[in-house]
């Protein structure tokens, strides 16, 4: 993990190509932002003094009793309540925007410095610092929709990531997906339920928003799903298990 701010290394908005190391896929590539507005130098040092103890290496490869992944926490509302509701749990929090990744730091306590990492470098790079089935599920709540349709192969649910989901999880961990954008909801959902290893469990089964149940008493909430609430807009969560080869 590099733990760097520099995303200029690559030019921002420069697609970031990355080989997985244990799956024969194909490259994925990156398309978001890495840097919003400049904040507060002392911020800066402040968040790269902290991921020093947020290292996902810090664990050596004997992962926790219990293992999260939360990929894209924007500025890490739901992660930072998910720790509290889970005391037991550990969790790795990716996000690549530099501004959600200084947020989250500042809101998490260093009493839970022991069960949490922070990657903020994109995913495609955190997957080979695991190991296979070291995780207990994987959280993506909110991605990016790509609503634009020859952007849709950008979208986070597709076949080969859903393939690399399996490969890190144990058998019968978990998917948590969420999502207010219909056109997403409609492709995700449509993969999840053409892959042979993950099977529905519970929330959202169709794209039809009336037959949605109700976000979970449990689940936090998060920035994203709070605006969708205060515009009427309805919000799909949906779980699925993952089952053995």
């Amino acid at each position: 993990m590099s733990n760097h701010f520099d995303g200029d290394r690559m030019g921002d908005g420069t697609p970031l190509v990355s080989e997985p190391n244990h799956l024969d896929l194909h490259k994925p590539l990156f398309y978001g932002r890495r840097k919003g507005r400049v904040l507060p130098k002392t911020l800066y040092d402040h968040t790269l003094d902290r991921l020093k103890n947020l290292d996902v290496k810090k664990w050596h490869g004997q992962w926790p009793k219990e293992l999260w992944l939360e990929i894209g926490f924007g500025s890490g509302e739901h992660l930072n309540q998910w720790l509290c509701q889970h005391p037991d749990r550990s969790i790795i929090g990716v996000e690549a925007f530099i501004n959600g990744v200084i947020h989250c730091v500042q809101g998490i306590p260093e009493s839970f410095e022991k069960r949490c990492a922070i990657f903020s470098d994109p995913v495609q790079e955190m997957w080979s610092h695991l190991s296979p089935s070291c995780l207990d599920g994987v959280i993506l709540l909110f991605p990016d929709p790509w609503r634009k349709r020859r952007h849709v192969q950008r979208r986070m649910v597709q076949p080969a990531f859903l393939d690399l989901c399996a490969h890190y999880v144990k058998p019968g961990g978990l998917f948590h997906f969420a999502s207010d954008h219909p056109g997403l909801i409609e492709h995700s959902l449509n993969i999840l339920h053409k892959h042979p290893r993950w099977q529905y469990m519970d929330g959202a089964r169709t794209p039809h928003a009336a037959q949605w149940p109700l976000w979970p008493e449990h689940w936090p909430s998060s920035r994203y799903r709070d605006k969708a609430v205060a515009n009427h807009i309805p919000c799909a969560f949906s779980i699925w298990q993952l089952q053995p080869e």
